[in-house]
């Protein structure tokens, strides 16, 4: 399973099919996985042992896809890696859009919750969508001070009180 996961990592939105091929392997692996859980309770391993065990790994795979989902969402030098100066100039962030895009789809399928609970799901969420319309709202803002800017003759610049780089 660790091996699928590291290729997920390593594949994701880089190839489609690739990574659609490992998910269903994923899948299979989950399935026969489930059946050693079924074996176990044949063999007479208490049921809510076994229960307890399936749940804390369909959670902790669930945290797994919230991780890997998360670091999709996100661009930029990560600060700890390389040199910190040349890493400042291109800081890790949080896509806003892609990061929407990834938790709303964990959410439909359900993994958000598992890893989260209902309540942290749902929190989650609501956070990543009001960030999104704030995000929406600064871009469209930007639009219209350059719109602004090209109209009136200044660029950047020329609204500080410098020279516009326009004209």
């Amino acid at each position: 399973m660790q091996n699928i996961n590291r290729t997920l990592r390593e594949t994701a939105g880089l190839d489609d099919e690739k990574e659609a091929e490992l998910i269903q392997k994923k899948s299979d692996v989950e399935a026969a996985q489930q059946k050693v859980f079924e074996e176990a309770k044949a063999n007479g391993v208490d049921p809510k042992l076994v229960e307890q065990a399936k749940a804390n790994y369909r959670r902790a795979q669930a945290l797994y896809d919230l991780d890997v989902n998360v670091k999709k969402s996100v661009e930029g030098m990560r600060p700890d890696v390389g040199n910190p100066e040349t890493a400042a100039k291109n800081p890790e962030t949080v896509n806003p859009q892609k990061f929407f895009h990834r938790v709303n789809n964990l959410y439909d399928s359900g993994r958000l919750q598992e890893s989260l609970g209902e309540e942290g799901a749902d929190d989650l969420l609501a956070h990543a969508n009001d960030h999104l319309v704030r995000h929406k709202v600064i871009l469209r803002n930007q639009a219209i001070a350059k719109t602004a800017g090209k109209i009136t003759g200044y660029g950047v610049a020329g609204a500080a009180g410098g020279k516009s780089l326009h004209r």
